[in-house]
């Protein structure tokens, strides 16, 4: 907002010299010139001739005559009377000298040569169009700049009136619309905000639907078994029996307990930002050690890793990448034939991490989906494992690294996944 209110500030001002330059110009070309016309110049011209050289007494008496026979106002002054004021230098070069008062009356002074006295010539100018003209231009100039204003308000209330309007209807469903403004809009970073704010409403929504359907579905399977099983234990003499139907409910409270960990696990990831505690240390040392243990939980598939840097020195939240890491392995342990690679890459702007196997891949469709939660890719008439979570984890820690994770397919047949995030500073 602070870029609005500055353009607001320099339209304003910027109106104001501009509109007012103008007008100021326009006053002028249509105010009277304040100043000697040749028909007043030529009758002072003729009184000074006329009462030029008379004595004071005649002088009186025909200034008298000349106002009654010619209708106009003409006074006689001394010089001296004049001493006081701004007027005496100019009076006394002998020059007309054109003076207007308040009240819009014009005086004509002109001394008569060689002599101290001074002639003052009186006119009433008209003031009621001079005011009505003032007045007409002082009118135009407040419209003019509420003209400016309204046009430079009126998009931007417009704006603010589709934020409002998507505001009210998140409240009234939860959901909204992208609002899309002009590219120059001033409220353009709010609108930004606010698309970012519907969007994650939106992933929320979803989200707790997601988990809704699933923790309805894991929990109801185990109770229902566990309720059977104490049921038919209850009902049975055997011991044995009855040893082997707790021992199943045993396990479904593993699973149970298994599966609520994971989810309060995803819970603590899921979340839009997160600060992270990122270092500097060796990926190859770091990777081996990941890959050394998990080798061990299935030794037929082959896990391989590679460097294609020139330094192994990286920058990362290391405990976030080694849930990341352990995460993509242990998937694709689960779908791979015989081999995975592990893949160091990337350039001095961004690192690349990539994790493929040989198994049957991942369709185009379901490459973007495998990163929701809750979403489980099985082989046909395999058993479900895991809760759908690992790969949700991963793309919210890369989130939190400013990178991204996705899905291709692998050189190998199978499905690799790349994980980018930029170099610390760049």
């Amino acid at each position: 907002m602070r870029r609005a209110f500055i353009s607001l500030y320099l339209i304003i001002v910027a109106s104001i010299l501009i509109i007012g330059w103008g007008l100021d110009k326009a006053w002028e070309q249509t105010q009277p010139v304040n100043g000697i016309n040749d028909y007043q110049r030529s009758l002072l011209e003729l009184l000074s001739e006329q009462l030029e050289g008379l004595p004071p007494k005649t002088l009186d008496s025909e200034i008298a005559r000349l106002n009654a026979a010619l209708n106009i106002d003409i006074t006689r002054y001394s010089l001296g009377e004049f001493s006081s004021s701004d007027l005496a230098a100019d009076i006394a070069q002998g020059e007309p000298v054109f003076v207007t008062d308040q009240q819009h009356t014009q005086r004509l002074y002109q001394r008569l040569p060689d002599s101290d006295v001074v002639l003052g010539l009186r006119h009433s100018a008209e003031a009621a169009p001079a005011k009505d003209r003032y007045f007409v231009f002082i009118l135009i100039f407040y419209l003019a700049l509420a003209a400016v204003i309204y046009i430079w308000v009126w998009p931007l209330s417009r704006d603010l009136y589709t934020l409002q309007d998507q505001t009210a209807k998140v409240g009234r469903d939860g959901t909204a619309a992208t609002v899309t403004l002009r590219r120059r809009s001033h409220v353009q970073p709010l609108a930004n905000a606010f698309n970012t704010m519907s969007t994650r409403i939106r992933d929320l929504l979803a989200s707790q639907k997601e988990m809704t359907y699933a923790v309805s579905h894991e929990l109801r399977t185990p109770l229902a078994r566990m309720k059977f099983a104490l049921e038919m234990a209850s009902e049975s003499d055997s011991p044995q029996f009855i040893q082997n139907k707790l021992q199943n409910v045993r396990e479904d409270v593993a699973n149970l307990e298994d599966f609520v960990n994971e989810l309060l696990s995803y819970a603590g990831f899921d979340q839009s930002q997160q600060t992270i505690d990122q270092g500097s240390d060796d990926w190859v040392a770091f990777c081996d050690a990941i890959v050394a243990e998990l080798q061990q939980d299935n030794e037929k598939i082959t896990i391989h890793t590679r460097n294609l840097r020139s330094s192994t020195e990286i920058t990362c939240d290391w405990s976030l990448m080694e849930r990341i890491l352990t995460n993509l392995i242990q998937n694709a342990q689960r779908f791979a034939g015989a081999r995975i690679i592990v893949t160091l890459g990337g350039d001095d702007q961004q690192y690349c991490v990539s994790v493929e196997d040989d198994g049957p891949g991942i369709a185009p469709p379901d490459r973007e989906k495998v990163f929701r939660s809750f979403v489980r890719l099985n082989k046909e008439g395999e058993k479900k494992s895991g809760y759908g979570l690992g790969l949700a984890i991963v793309k919210r820690i890369m989130q939190w690294h400013g990178g991204s994770a996705t899905v291709e397919a692998s050189s190998l047949g199978g499905a690799k996944f790349l994980l980018q995030w930029p170099v610390p500073g760049h």
